[in-house]
């Protein structure tokens, strides 16, 4: 009994203990304001205002916020149209845009370009993408235009918030967007790796596997999936078009 008793105790200690050491990250967290960040400094401005939207027909329509979604054919050219003040040159321009072609010209200088020059085997666009467009150090009166286009209907007069920062900044806060699928991901990679464990325990020891074997490859196309959903990967490695075409290679195989 007195064994037992002291057990109690010491699970009651160990109790308090966990409880307290939870108190204090908690309490460091809403007391403390951490402003000097080494990775993460400066300030990211919007540019969602001061919009004009230029049809193929000459007709011209003042945005007023971005995003916005209009109505637009399959194969008609939108163009936006605004001015960029001198303080952002140097600066990245950042947008996610989906299925369409995109030109950026910056006093009718061409600044950027995507999907235009792609080779696409399948398919006609190469999928959604965040686009970082980098703003020359030096530009005259700061007429920006952004040519659209999409095969498909609906696609090219649909435009999300736009966001401008320094490039490093721009894709550090993308990743602390997606932070938490970050995380949900890195769990699901590893159900995937400890199911392939207890698969090859179980295929060697010459038990049922009782269908560990689709187990493991679904969680790992699953973490390949959400990896490029997450938009992120293509600012390391900016083949589009091999993630759009793994995105419904993956699809596929997990249906079958």
């Amino acid at each position: 009994m007195k064994e037992k008793g002291m057990v109690r105790r010491f699970q009651t200690i160990g109790w308090c203990a966990l409880l307290i050491e939870v108190l204090i990250v908690v309490f460091i967290i809403l007391q403390f304001q951490v402003t000097d960040m080494t990775l993460a400094k400066g300030e990211i401005d919007h540019f969602n205002t001061g919009w004009i939207m230029i049809r193929a027909d000459g007709s011209r329509q003042n945005i007023e916020r971005l995003p916005y979604a209009g109505k637009s054919s399959a194969g008609e050219i939108i163009i936006l149209e605004n001015r960029i003040s001198p303080k952002y040159a140097g600066k990245t321009l950042s947008f996610l845009s989906a299925e369409k072609t995109i030109t950026v010209t910056l006093d009718g200088t061409e600044i950027y370009t995507f999907g235009t020059k792609d080779k696409k085997i399948f398919g006609h666009t190469a999928g959604s993408i965040t686009n970082f467009i980098d703003i020359p150090e030096h530009f005259a009166q700061g007429n920006i235009k952004v040519v659209m286009q999409s095969p498909y209907e609906g696609y090219a007069a649909e435009m999300g918030e736009m966001r401008i920062a320094s490039r490093d900044l721009m894709i550090l806060q993308l990743l602390k967007e997606n932070l938490f699928n970050f995380a949900l991901n890195v769990l699901i990679l590893f159900c995937g790796v400890l199911l392939a464990i207890l698969l090859i325990i179980q295929y060697f020891s010459n038990q049922n596997l009782q269908g560990m074997q689709f187990l493991s490859p679904f969680c790992l196309l699953a973490f390949v999936y959400y990896s490029i959903e997450t938009k992120i990967i293509s600012a390391f490695y900016g083949n589009q078009i091999l993630y759009s075409n793994l995105i419904f290679l993956i699809l596929k195989n997990i249906v079958l």
